[in-house]
């Protein structure tokens, strides 16, 4: 118990971190509202997946938090809704057919319910294409966290495990950094 409360300090300072990053990145823009709004619902989902051993994201924060998505995206200035509901809609649809297929492919569940709505809710808060940045990102965060909490022993072999958070590391990253890296790799 002692080793959780501890944490609690950690998630509190690289909250503010992540918040004065933003700041210094956007300014007082219609960027930096939706990254704020975006924080106050992935702090409390990515604290709420970890406590709870069922690794579900639970809908009131997920559900409403993708309607929020949605609003911040008619401010003047920010990515706009259409780009909002296309992203929400991708994730969606790509996240989806994956959890249709996994059970097929691989015979057991690759990807639940949770993780859909998150996904919902970032590419709501993202839009397209910063969508499937994020998506890349949190495959590459999961393949890479996976692989050292495996080799650390804190996780067993064909264990399940949450893909929020990934997929809320890669939004973040995205969201401070995901202009240049598309503009990187489309020129």
């Amino acid at each position: 118990m002692e080793r959780r409360a501890a944490l609690f300090p950690l998630i509190e300072l690289a909250f503010v971190s992540l918040i004065v990053v933003f700041f210094i990145l956007d300014g007082p823009t219609a960027n930096f509202v939706r990254d704020l709004a975006f924080l106050c619902l992935a702090l409390p989902l990515a604290v709420i997946c970890r406590e709870n051993t069922g690794y579900t994201a639970p809908d009131i924060i997920t559900l409403p938090g993708t309607l929020v998505g949605f609003a911040v995206s008619l401010i003047p200035g920010s990515i706009g809704i259409v780009s909002s509901i296309e992203g929400a809609a991708i994730l969606l649809i790509i996240l989806l057919v994956v959890a249709w297929v996994s059970p097929w492919l691989f015979g057991k569940e690759g990807v639940g319910g949770g993780v859909i709505k998150a996904g919902m809710m970032v590419g709501a808060f993202c839009g397209f294409p910063s969508a499937l940045l994020v998506l890349c990102l949190a495959i590459i965060l999961g393949i890479v966290g996976g692989a050292v909490f495996l080799w650390l022993g804190k996780i067993a072999r064909g264990a399940y495990v949450s893909g929020v958070d990934p997929l809320l590391a890669g939004a973040t990253i995205a969201m401070i950094c995901g202009d240049a890296i598309l503009g990187h790799v489309f020129g």
